[in-house]
């Protein structure tokens, strides 16, 4: 009864806004229409509210967003989508520091994409969403299990890639009730008219070799048939590191990889609104698993002074020798891990309006994650079976099973269908989408770790139904306002385990509606705003249900989020945006490691626990000249969490960072951990400069308020470089240094490994060439 009142409140005040909006502007609206704008322009177009302007941007409805287009994806020689967003205000990287083709291994060992401080950021491809409901990949030891168990780098090949749009803040309906933290959406490359293709080819550092062929082009008299493939391969051995304890450089052990990737688009268009396309995209990676690096401020011998422990228990407080242990069996047992996917994807478009588009799509995606791990077949070793205190290649090869074959695979599975219905009505941009989506999660374990864990295949399964309906009202010239409402439907998670148990969790059966409201003024050619209030609704997933809950069964996520901006000319050369994002979670579930002092061991826990998290994104740019552009940028994110009913837990948290007896933390204040474990401060410095056949961009990455409990500096500073210069009109000669000034730096803490465990990349570079024809 509570959910229908509210429902038709929500539908009378929209209504309500609907209508007197429509009335108001027959009378003050000039015509508006996004057709009218040249999104295949070379340079950078904006709308006026300044938004920059994408084949997609209809979707949304002001606020702050951020483009990474294909120029620059070039030019800055972006080898992955991760580092291609890394310099985007308010995207934070929480890292391994080597590539990584698994993502069963939890928030411990893989990359994590945040907006705003929230890992809970949803991924797209040209408007169409790619996790999987089901999938318990990604799950773990962090708050981050929360995110959408994607794996950004394995999305698609960058070089097919024309824009990246970043949406700070959950405000587009179309990106989902559960986009707490925004939306990354990958815009992909048309086929053109005229014939055209690029080769690209680079070598570097640590033995990187990267190969790229694309080619596009038409087909037919009128040019109606376009299509576009693309090719790459990309390679390197071992990479390095600066240490941030001892100040030296080493070799990463187990850190190559290869990867090859595809992609495929065919377009025929039958008339101005009616087209057909088909997308397929393919990678596939085979890359080394260190876990993390050693800890070379402890001997290796100290890792063995715990016989019967396996593995011995946690880093920084009980066993300081953890990470040399697992270093040293994961380096010589050769560990290492593969990747495979494949996304299929056909669209018939029968409709186009003001830039709107109406279509219907049907999709089938796999993801599959194996992993080649060494297996314990014995007892653990103390100091005395480890001579010298050194790692013992000879023991290991005798006590760890090799790696010839996957003791692993973890394989997702989506099929669905898109329907997307769009109308101008009047002054009305009305856009209504559903997706009917099955996901499927296959977990295989081929080999037990240890000899006592089971082994065999589990099989998961989710359908959900997801849509919007959203009223983009332009209410003047000036003046837009748009409410939503968005439903989701997530059916219950059925389970068969390798015994063959079947399990119907009736609880995960779970129906939601969040309204949304936004709007975007603008008082002048040079100076807008945008706020939006957002309903914001997450169920609990199987990734969530992974850890042991603390405080009772996990409750679905939900709260809302407010989100208000500006974007202002200073003058013809400067503009200024400002963004604050205040986000209230009634309920969130969040995730920790902690020592249980009944039993000794540490453990991965799940609680239910309120949040109040607050963002800030301020960028200035300034033109100095028709040569040098530049750029500075702040972001900062505090964290308020706080876990209900954590009872003998809180003492966990004192002693984990040494105020046991002080009282200096509060009850319940897992945010005193979560605050520290990601830097509060980060800032971002551009200088980019182009002379007719040269173009230079040195870019600053600084953290700083760093926590040295969980980190090995308070700030760190990473400079990037890149040179290019036009041989002539079709062939570019390029420079690339990252990490100029060998930076020893860290931006992921985990407290199982302690501080330091994973280093950035140390300075390395990249000389290429790039040919068009």
């Amino acid at each position: 009864m509570k959910c229908t009142k509210k429902l038709r409140i929500v539908g009378c005040i929209a209504l309500a806004l609907g209508v007197s909006a429509s009335a108001l502007a027959k009378e003050q609206i000039k015509e508006y229409n996004l057709e009218r704008i040249d999104i295949y322009a070379d340079k950078v177009v904006k709308d006026k509210f300044q938004n920059i302007v994408t084949e997609q941007s209809y979707y949304r409805t002001g606020g702050d967003v951020d483009v990474v287009t294909s120029e620059e994806i070039e030019k800055k020689h972006y080898t992955t989508i991760t580092n291609a967003v890394r310099m985007i205000p308010g995207v934070r990287v929480s890292e391994t520091g080597y590539r990584n083709n698994n993502y069963g291994g939890g928030y411990a060992y893989s990359d994590q994409i945040m907006i705003n401080g929230d890992p809970r950021v949803i991924v797209l491809v040209d408007g169409k969403r790619v996790d999987n409901t089901v999938s318990s990949m990604g799950s773990g030891t962090s708050s981050a299990n929360a995110a959408n168990n994607v794996m950004l780098d394995k999305v698609m090949d960058i070089n097919a890639i024309e824009k990246i749009e970043v949406i700070k803040g959950p405000s587009a309906s179309v990106y989902g009730a559960d986009a707490v933290g925004g939306a990354i959406n990958i815009i992909t490359k048309k086929g053109k008219v005229q014939n055209r293709g690029t080769i690209d080819i680079s070598t570097g550092s640590w033995k990187k070799h990267n190969y790229n062929l694309s080619y596009s082009g038409s087909a037919g008299k009128d040019h109606s048939f376009k299509y576009l493939v693309n090719a790459s391969r990309q390679m390197s051995g071992n990479t390095h590191y600066k240490d941030g304890q001892t100040g030296k450089n080493y070799e990463y052990g187990n850190t190559d990889y290869k990867e090859e990737s595809t992609y495929v688009k065919l377009e025929n268009d039958f008339d101005k609104n009616h087209n057909l396309t088909f997308t397929h995209s393919f990678n596939k990676g085979i890359s080394g698993y260190p876990y993390m690096a050693p800890d070379y401020t402890v001997p290796f011998k100290e890792a063995f002074k715990y016989p019967g422990h396996i593995p011995p228990q946690m880093t920084d407080f009980f066993d300081p020798g953890y990470r040399n242990t697992f270093y040293s069996y994961v380096v010589t047992g050769g560990n290492y891990h593969k990747s495979n996917t494949n996304d299929y994807d056909i669209t018939y478009t029968f409709n186009k309006e003001n830039g709107m588009e109406s279509f219907v799509r049907a999709y089938y995606n796999t993801r599959r994650y194996g992993g080649y791990e060494s297996t314990y077949t014995n007892t653990w070793p103390d100091e005395t079976k480890y001579p010298g205190g050194i790692f013992n290649p000879d023991w290991i090869a005798e006590h760890y099973r090799n790696t010839t074959s996957p003791s692993s695979w973890s394989q997702q599975k989506n099929k669905g269908v898109q329907i997307q219905f769009a109308k101008r009505v009047g002054v009305n941009d009305i856009i209504t989408s559903w997706t009917f989506d099955q996901s499927r999660f296959n977990n295989i374990k081929l080999k037990a770790w240890r000899p006592s864990d089971p082994t065999g295949t589990t099989v998961s399964k989710r359908d959900s139904i997801t849509g919007y309906v959203q009223d983009k009202i332009h209410i003047s010239d000036k003046w837009e306002l748009t409410p939503a409402l968005r439903y989701s439907h997530y059916k219950g998670i059925t389970q068969q385990t390798p015994a063959g148990k079947v399990t119907e969790y009736s609880d995960s059966n779970v129906t939601n509606i969040t309204p949304v409201l936004s709007t975007q003024y603008a008082f002048d050619d040079t100076f807008s705003t945008y706020a939006s209030w957002t309903k914001v609704f997450r169920p609990v997933k199987q990734s969530d249900t992974t850890a042991t809950p603390i405080n009772g069964p996990l409750d679905n996520e939900k709260g809302y989020i407010l989100n208000w901006g500006i974007k202002k000319d200073l003058s013809e050369k400067t503009n200024v945006n400002l963004n604050l994002n205040y986000t209230d979670m009634s309920n969130k579930i969040a995730s920790l490691s902690l020592y249980d002092p009944d039993t000794g061991e540490e453990k991965n826990y799940t609680l239910n626990a309120t949040q109040k998290k607050k963002a800030l994104n301020l960028g200035l740019t300034h033109q100095f000249d028709e040569h040098l552009t530049g750029a500075v940028n702040y972001s900062y994110v505090h964290d308020k969490t706080r876990g209900k009913n954590l009872g003998k837990y809180q003492q966990n948290i004192d002693k984990i960072f040494n105020t046991a007896g002080s009282n200096k933390v509060t009850s319940g204040a897992i945010d005193q951990i979560m605050n520290k474990i990601v830097p509060p401060n980060q800032y971002t410095v551009e200088l980019n400069y182009n002379n007719r056949q040269f173009n230079a961009n040195l870019s600053e990455l600084i953290y700083s308020g760093c926590s040295t409990e969980t980190f090995t500096d308070k700030r760190f500073m990473v400079t990037n470089l890149n040179l290019n210069y036009d041989v002539k009109k079709d062939m570019t000669l390029y420079f690339a240094v990252n990490n100029l000034f060998n930076e020893a730096y860290q931006t992921k803490y985990y407290a199982h490994t302690g501080k330091g465990a994973y280093p950035g990349l140390g300075r390395n570079f990249m000389i290429g060439l790039r040919y068009k024809f």
